[in-house]
């Protein structure tokens, strides 16, 4: 009885909680060591861990076992990867055109078909630009967080859709398809042409297949005209 009122029945019989340690962040660290204290703290760096977001502070950004070679904030980079939709460790192609999807429609409700069709020009050029940096800098033919390429092929599909989610969501699916897919030539671009250009052209080959496919669905679905 001595000895537990000296030490305290929860010394004695191992019931004080240990710290838990291994979640402490590195000296330097963004999280501070008081932000650890809090639930939301160990929460928020746990988040951080799982995910294997990127070290913004870092000169080059690291993709699976490889880097970029410029630092995050590098116009390429942010050309060339969607604004970071590409460094998504989930189907990176995938996620640049869905995300490709609600910019198109902004720009069809301002500017109308002409307007996505001049946007879709654009990204191309701009896009095999980027990637060709990107490519470079990385030491990679085609990176795979790249998704320039996605959102111009994407685009390109979305000319002939009227504002409409259905029809959209329809033209994601075929673009996809194609895109996955590579019937020639846009598997031969693929594997032959190589560069900005190479990275840029299968998708928008794809695209060129997917365009008569939508508007056929489209016209037999009773969506019909491109209006602007």
């Amino acid at each position: 009885s001595l000895l537990v009122r000296a030490l305290g029945p929860k010394q004695l019989f191992g019931l004080r909680k240990t710290p838990d340690l291994s979640l402490a962040p590195p000296q330097g660290s963004a999280f501070g060591s008081h932000g650890l204290r809090s639930s939301g703290g160990r929460l928020l760096l746990t988040a951080a861990r799982l995910l294997s977001l990127p070290d913004f502070s870092d000169t080059r950004v690291r993709v699976g076992a490889r880097f970029l070679g410029l630092p995050l904030w590098h116009p390429a980079v942010l050309i060339a990867t969607g604004f970071s939709t590409g460094l998504s460790p989930f189907a990176p192609g995938t996620c640049g055109s869905l995300a490709a999807l609600p910019f198109a429609w902004g720009v069809r409700s301002h500017w109308g078909t002409a307007g996505i069709a001049v946007a879709t020009v654009i990204v191309f050029i701009i896009g095999w630009w980027a990637a060709a940096a990107v490519a470079k800098a990385s030491g990679t033919e085609d990176p795979g967080a790249i998704v320039i390429d996605e959102v111009a092929g994407q685009w390109l599909v979305l000319v002939p859709a009227p504002l409409d989610p259905l029809a959209y969501a329809l033209a994601f699916m075929l673009f996809r398809i194609f895109d996955i897919w590579k019937p020639w030539p846009v598997g031969w671009a693929d594997r032959h042409v190589k560069g900005g250009l190479g990275i840029m052209l299968d998708d928008l080959l794809a695209g060129v297949y997917a365009v008569p496919l939508l508007w056929g669905l489209l016209a037999i679905g009773g969506v019909t005209g491109v209006r602007s």
